[in-house]
C-alpha cells in the first residue's frame, strides 16, 4: 500500500460534536490508525514536562508516558520508547512525538496514524509549527445540538468547573463556548489551506457516509475503502 500523503492527522472540534464517531470511522480504514484522546502534546510541550528548555525529549518525558493511565491500550513496547532517548543527541520534541505515532501505527499495521482529541481544535498554529505536514480534519455539528448534548454529558461536571457561568445559564456558556471554538478552529484552520485543512459537518457525515467519507480520503491522500 502507498503511503499517504501526510505525514499525521489531527481531527479538532468542539467537544460533543461527532469527533468519536469520525475516529471510529477512520481508524476502521486498513491504512490508517487514530489514537484516542492523548491531550499531553502540546501541554507537556509548554509546561516543559520531560523537554529540555531548547526542546528536546529526556527520559523523563519517557516515564511520564509510561504512567499515563491510557499507555497499556497504546500497546507501545517500553522500550522502544526508551531507545529514542538512550543514546547520542537527544530528539526533538517533535521528533519524539512523530516517533511515538509511528509506533502506535506499527502496532496496528498502519501507515498513517492520526490523533483524535478535540481540544486540539485551540492548538491548531502550534501543532503546525512542529508537525508542518500534518492535516487537520475540523468536524462542527450545530450548537443547539451540541448544547443538549454537553449539558446531558455524564463529563459535564468538567464544563461546570470550566466555566463558572455554566451552572447558571448552560445555554447561553454552551452557545459561547461552542462559538469561540467553532470560530478559533476555522480562523487558525483556514490559514493553512485546504491542502491542510478541511471541515467536516456532522449533520452531513451522518446523512451521507459514503461521499463525506470519500472527500475525507482524497483530503488524506489515501484510497477509498
Amino acid at each position: 500500500m502507498p503511503a499517504p500523503e501526510c505525514t499525521c492527522l489531527f481531527i479538532v472540534g468542539a467537544t460533543r460534536s461527532g469527533n468519536t464517531l469520525l475516529q471510529r470511522l477512520v481508524d476502521a480504514h486498513p491504512a490508517v490508525a487514530i489514537v484516542d484522546e492523548t491531550h499531553w502534546i502540546p501541554k507537556w510541550l509548554a509546561r516543559g514536562k520531560g523537554v529540555t528548555p531548547d526542546g528536546r525529549a529526556t527520559p523523563a518525558l519517557v516515564r511520564r508516558l509510561a504512567e499515563h493511565r491510557r499507555f497499556a491500550r497504546w500497546q507501545i513496547p517500553l522500550e522502544r520508547l526508551e531507545a529514542l532517548v538512550a543514546d547520542g543527541t537527544p530528539p526533538s520534541y517533535a521528533d519524539f512525538v512523530s516517533r511515538f505515532y509511528d509506533l502506535y501505527g506499527e502496532a496496528r499495521g498502519k501507515v498513517l496514524v492520526g490523533d483524535k482529541t478535540p481540544r486540539y481544535v485551540r492548538d491548531i498554529p502550534m501543532l503546525h509549527a512542529h508537525w508542518p505536514a500534518a492535516k487537520f480534519v475540523h468536524v462542527i455539528r450545530d450548537g443547539r445540538d451540541v448544547c443538549l448534548s454537553a449539558n446531558a454529558w455524564r463529563k459535564a461536571y468538567k464544563l461546570r468547573r470550566r466555566y463558572p457561568t455554566w451552572a447558571s445559564d448552560p445555554v447561553a456558556t454552551a452557545a459561547a463556548w461552542w462559538d469561540w471554538l467553532v470560530r478559533l478552529g476555522r480562523t487558525d484552520g483556514r490559514r493553512l489551506g485546504p491542502e491542510r485543512y478541511h471541515e467536516i459537518r456532522y449533520e452531513r457525515l451522518v446523512a451521507h457516509p459514503a461521499s463525506e467519507c470519500h472527500a475525507l480520503c482524497r483530503f488524506v491522500g489515501v484510497a477509498y475503502d
